[in-house]
């Protein structure tokens, strides 16, 4: 899919969290979780290591199958397009993003074995939500995947519990995260979506 990149005369409105409205979400991944049963909150590091319980956690964990409990930033479009007549743009973060914040190796394998597992249960989700957005007037629907450009950089890598130790699992772990990105998309129509402007990616080579 082209990707097509909307910037020129796009708006969000900001409007306050629906959980806590004198404060801005720390993260739209924990915006998911917060919004879709089956994570058990403040677990892991920002490593994605099992937090050691000095002082609160990251991120959650996903710890039981997903369960949808009502919009996820659905709402937050019908209350911007409700203050403005110019195009709207709303972002969610993709499946594979969601996969290595918050599938544990230790914690979630009673849910999910693997976080391919856990990713693919994602895209119905997210599917749903992107409906819900067209429906309540977005234009645009972004859809965020930074660890495509984390995956690169190995001074990044090095910072996450990333799965990358070679160019084979670099390739892997890069056509994981487009699979994803490319089911959540598939067959959606009515809304124009988009993919964030792409970084420069290095050749990798092929396994010997």
């Amino acid at each position: 899919m082209a990707a097509r990149v909307v910037r020129q005369g796009t708006t969000l409105v900001p409007s306050p969290p629906r959980n806590n409205p004198s404060h801005p979400a720390e993260s739209y991944v924990k915006v998911f979780a917060e919004n879709v049963a089956g994570f058990t909150p403040d677990l892991l590091d920002n490593a994605g290591n099992v937090h050691s319980g000095n002082g609160p956690g990251n991120y959650p964990a996903v710890t039981s199958l997903l369960e949808r409990k009502g919009t996820i930033v659905a709402h937050e479009v019908e209350y911007s397009r409700a203050r403005t007549n110019r195009r709207l743009k709303c972002t969610l973060p993709a499946p594979y993003i969601i996969g290595n914040r918050m599938w544990s190796r230790t914690e979630s394998k009673g849910a999910y074995p693997n976080r391919e597992d856990f990713m693919q249960a994602c895209v119905p989700i997210l599917r749903e939500e992107i409906q819900l957005i067209k429906a309540a007037g977005a234009d645009v629907v972004q859809l965020d995947e930074p660890w495509m450009a984390l995956l690169v950089d190995a001074d990044a890598r090095a910072m996450f519990s990333s799965p990358v130790k070679t160019d084979a699992d670099l390739a892997y772990e890069l056509q994981l995260a487009v699979d994803m990105m490319n089911k959540t998309l598939e067959g959606i129509e009515g809304i124009v979506r988009t993919l964030p402007a792409p970084l420069p990616v290095p050749a990798v080579a092929p396994a010997s």
